[in-house]
């Protein structure tokens, strides 16, 4: 016997629903006026095999990169040259002047006044790591009492505070920019960064606004679509919210990162039309929106590594958009000493690679500029550039001291502030908000009290390991409510379909059988045949570096 109505659910990790809260019901208090016209094209791309890619798109849709043109061409040749990058390492670098409105004037001109206070040291201070592991944060950078300038806190994730206790797990990007409302996008924002505030962090490393060009790339989910024109916007409202309350907000990854699959080697090769009109368009409202920070990427662009990219680093975003801000290098992104003349302002986490307690900047920045291969003015634009931030956001003053200890939740260094307050409303209204019906035969939905569900799919059911189970949730184990990897966040409760259904189905009566293994296919039948509805939940885990099923 086959069940009357069979029911499919496929769950791509952090696109499925990200946690309900308690609550039975969603507050549905968003302005409607807040909601977007969006009618642009989007979706994903071809294989990573192909020798090119055309991706049509309206001319609203790249308005904000100052575009009217309705198509473009991004090419996998190796032969581009219009976005080509890296000058010669001989004669004087550049130092493009930012141009400044009047929040950055003012925290330029405070900066100006520390930056005259500083020896060589302390400035290249400012712009290092101090390498993994060695502070509260995944990023820190030494203090410089000199000019009462703390010791830096970078910490992930665009989701939620990771490595922390008392923390919400926010909606995944990709749900947030399904909402098109950017009355909630904001509001996510100001909850995100009065979390990240109320641990002490300084830099919240996000938002992830990378376009989807790889419809496998395992970082999809972090951002906030494949359309420049929802991601732009998404990023722009995520970046006020943030910063509304003193955090600084960091846009990435700066450029190109759209895949995970030898992400640390391979070179994303885009013409500059292309490149204007899709991929930088998110990043550019960004820099409209005041963000303090761009996060460079780990693949190149053109044959040269992102975080050394003269013509995307110095030429467009401090030459052609004149962005005051600073430019930090993802983890271990960072290639050469020499990467400062091409536009990079601060290595993380410091280390050439993780734990190697070597740096090319330290030292051997220091060094560079005794040889003359660096200006020092050049490394005091690096210190204008990142004080100026610390200033824009008023992190001088008042501002709370770190209290966590990524390392170990049970260290007596991580104080455990609960910095949830009520987020878990928003929450819930904008997982709701997020969810899209994507096909509805005869009507099916919503079901009309059947007298039996069957629910198959270990995607149902509970991490056998704990809701946080699996490092930065790297297995693909019960229900997926977030992808994994370093954009991810510790869970503080998680209600799976198998329960909200149980427990929905018990006001009506229903009774509810499950299958939770996803190899037992007699059993799946057996109870399906005995059921009138079967719902079935399918899914494909995704995160950093890679992708499984």
């Amino acid at each position: 016997m086959r069940p009357a109505v069979f029911l499919r659910v496929l769950a791509l990790g952090g696109a499925a629903l990200a946690a309900p809260t308690e609550s039975a019901s969603a507050t549905s208090a968003t302005d409607p006026s807040a909601t977007f016209a969006f009618s642009a094209v989007s979706a994903t791309s071809a294989s990573a095999s192909a020798s090119s890619v055309s991706l049509s798109i309206s001319a609203s849709a790249v308005s904000s990169a100052g575009s009217a043109s309705a198509s473009a061409s991004a090419t996998a040749s190796a032969s581009v040259s219009a976005t080509s990058s890296k000058p010669s390492s001989s004669g004087t670098p550049k130092i493009p002047t930012p141009v400044l409105n009047d929040e950055w004037s003012a925290a330029y001109a405070k900066a100006s006044d520390a930056v005259a206070q500083l020896s060589l040291q302390e400035k290249v201070d400012i712009a290092t790591g101090i390498g993994w592991m060695n502070g509260p944060c995944v990023g820190n950078t030494p203090a410089v009492p000199t000019i009462d300038y703390p010791s830096l806190c970078l910490q992930d994730s665009p989701m939620g505070v990771r490595y922390a206790s008392e923390v919400s797990a926010f909606p995944a990007g990709v749900n947030t920019a399904a909402t098109f409302n950017r009355t909630l996008i904001r509001a996510r924002g100001v909850a995100l960064g009065e979390e990240f505030r109320g641990k002490g962090i300084h830099v919240y490393l996000g938002p992830d606004m990378n376009i989807m060009r790889t419809a496998a790339g395992g970082r999809n989910w972090e951002g906030f679509g494949a359309d420049p024109y929802l991601s732009g916007e998404a990023s722009y409202e995520t970046i006020i919210g943030v910063q509304s309350v003193g955090v600084q907000g960091s846009a990435k990854h700066f450029i190109n990162n759209d895949q995970e699959h030898f992400r640390e080697s391979s070179s994303s090769n885009v013409d500059d039309r292309a490149q204007h009109e899709i991929y930088l368009a998110p990043f550019l409202k960004s820099a409209q929106a005041n963000v303090a920070s761009f996060m460079c990427s780990y693949n190149q662009i053109n044959g040269s590594w992102s975080c050394e990219n003269d013509k995307m680093l110095n030429d467009i975003v401090k030459g052609e958009w004149g962005y005051p801000g600073y430019i930090q290098s993802d983890w271990g992104a960072t290639h050469s000493t020499l990467a400062v003349n091409f536009g990079l302002d601060m290595t993380m986490p410091g280390d050439i690679t993780f734990g190697s307690n070597t740096t090319y900047f330290g030292q051997a920045l220091i060094d560079a500029v005794n040889s003359g291969d660096v200006p020092e003015d050049r490394v005091s634009d690096m210190a204008l550039r990142i004080l100026a931030a610390w200033y824009l956001l008023g992190q001088d003053e008042g501002y709370p001291e770190t209290n966590i200890w990524a390392w170990d939740l049970n260290d007596p260094r991580n104080l455990h502030v609960d910095v949830q307050a009520d987020h878990a409303s928003l929450i819930r209204e904008i997982a709701d908000a997020s969810t899209i019906l994507l096909k509805n035969e005869n009507g099916t939905l919503p079901l009309s009290a059947p007298g039996s569900i069957a629910i198959i799919g270990n995607g149902a059911g509970n991490n056998s390991q704990g809701i946080n189970g699996c490092v930065d949730r790297s297995c693909n184990d019960g229900v997926l409510a977030v992808g994994w990897g370093s954009g991810t966040a510790e869970f503080p409760y998680l209600i799976t379909p198998l329960d909200a259904i149980t427990a929905r189905a018990a006001e009506d009566g229903t009774t509810v059988t499950s299958s939770l293994s996803d190899s037992d296919t007699d059993r799946a039948a057996e109870i399906a045949a005995a059921a009138d509805v079967a719902i079935v939940f399918i899914s494909s885990d995704s995160g950093g570096r890679i992708s499984h099923c």
